[in-house]
């Protein structure tokens, strides 16, 4: 519980936190999770569905980008919500929102020509 309390601490002190690594963080979240429903979608056999959800989700856990579902939960799971809380996420939902469409036009665009 403790690791929990001092992870949403962290991320809740707006006055601690530099908005663009911030952005960055929140819109190559958006590229990842977008990549993985878009591999999954193109994966052909169940092993590469596995496969092409496990790899992208793995890089933006293991690089520690911000996700509005996982920052809600930890939020929630400490009770904490505030202000400060609220900012963040709807900053997290705007950029993970950004970071799929910059990576949807990508796509869209290479896949018509």
């Amino acid at each position: 519980m403790n690791v929990i309390k001092t992870l949403v601490e962290a991320k809740s002190d707006i006055g601690g936190i530099n908005v663009l690594v911030f952005s960055i963080k929140s819109v190559l979240c958006g590229m990842m999770v977008f990549l993985a429903v878009h591999l999954y979608k193109k994966a052909s056999s169940d092993f590469m569905k596995f496969i092409s959800v496990l790899i992208p989700i793995f890089i933006f856990v293991l690089c520690g980008f911000e996700h509005c579902i996982a920052d809600a939960f930890y939020f929630s799971f400490n009770l904490s919500f505030n202000i400060n809380t609220l900012i963040l996420m709807i900053f997290s939902i705007v950029f993970n929102s950004v970071g799929s469409l910059i990576l949807y036009g990508i796509t869209y665009f290479l896949e018509k020509e």
